[in-house]
C-alpha cells in the first residue's frame, strides 16, 4: 500500500507564490523520497556490486594489513587507495 502525499492548499489570499513552491516541493519530496527499508536495501546492494567489482583489491589489501599488523597505516596506503577509486 503506498501512501498518498497530502494534497496541495489551493491559494488563498493569506498565502503567497513562495509558500506555494514551498509547498509544493515538499509534496513532490515525499513521493520522491525512499522509505526507511528501500534505502537499506538499496545500501545493501550497492555494497554487494562494489565489492564484486573489486574483489581482487579488497583480497590484496586483507593480505597487507595481516602482514603488516600495526603499520598497516603506513605501509598499506597503496592497497587502501586502489580500493577506495576502483
Amino acid at each position: 500500500m503506498s501512501a498518498t502525499p497530502p494534497p496541495i492548499p489551493q491559494p488563498e489570499e493569506g498565502i503567497l507564490k513562495e509558500d506555494m513552491g514551498a509547498l509544493k516541493q515538499d509534496a513532490r519530496d515525499s513521493r520522491l523520497s525512499l522509505r526507511k527499508t528501500q534505502e537499506e536495501m538499496l545500501r545493501r546492494k550497492l555494497h554487494q556490486e562494489a565489492f564484486q567489482h573489486c574483489r581482487d583489491e579488497v583480497v590484496a589489501f586483507g593480505e597487507c594489513v595481516k602482514q603488516e599488523g600495526f603499520f598497516v597505516i603506513f605501509n598499506c596506503r597503496k592497497q587502501n587507495a586502489v580500493c577506495k577509486y576502483v
